[in-house]
Parts: C-alpha cells; sequence; structure tokens
C-alpha cells in the first residue's frame, strides 16, 4: 500500500527524504506510468529527479521540481 499524505515542513514546502521518493514511484506505477518516463517526458534527468525527490538538493529550482513531480505522480495538474 501507498501512503498518500506527503510530509511538508512548517514553511508548506515539500520535505525531501528517501520514502518520498518511494511513494512517488509507487504513485507513478500506480497511474500506469514511472518516474523515469514522466522525467523523459517534462525535459528533467532521472538523476536529478530522484536528488530533488531524497532532499539532496534543496535550493529554489529543486523545491519547484520536488512540487511538481510530486504532483504529477498524484495525478494532479500545475
Amino acid at each position: 500500500m501507498i501512503p498518500q499524505e506527503i510530509k511538508t515542513s512548517d514553511k508548506n514546502e515539500i520535505q525531501g527524504s528517501i520514502e518520498l521518493l518511494k511513494n512517488v514511484r509507487g504513485l507513478f506505477l500506480q497511474r500506469g506510468e514511472s518516474l523515469s518516463s514522466w522525467c523523459t517526458a517534462n525535459g528533467i534527468r532521472l538523476q536529478n529527479a530522484c536528488a530533488y525527490l531524497k532532499g539532496e538538493r534543496n535550493g529554489e529550482v529543486a523545491k519547484q521540481w520536488r512540487v511538481r513531480i510530486v504532483a504529477a505522480a498524484k495525478g494532479l495538474k500545475i
């Protein structure tokens, strides 16, 4: 079972973690897609997406991508 809740910080930002990466991958798979294929279609390297989701990078660009990736995994359009 894949948890649908995504942890946020006090600033209402999505916190990167290994768990977030696993949840996002699971959500994409539930939708019949993969994180890798989504990254290719949206012009981002999988390696960078994984680093953003794990919280290894936390600059403004990383935070924006993290929100975008999580929204896509949940089937939302932003």
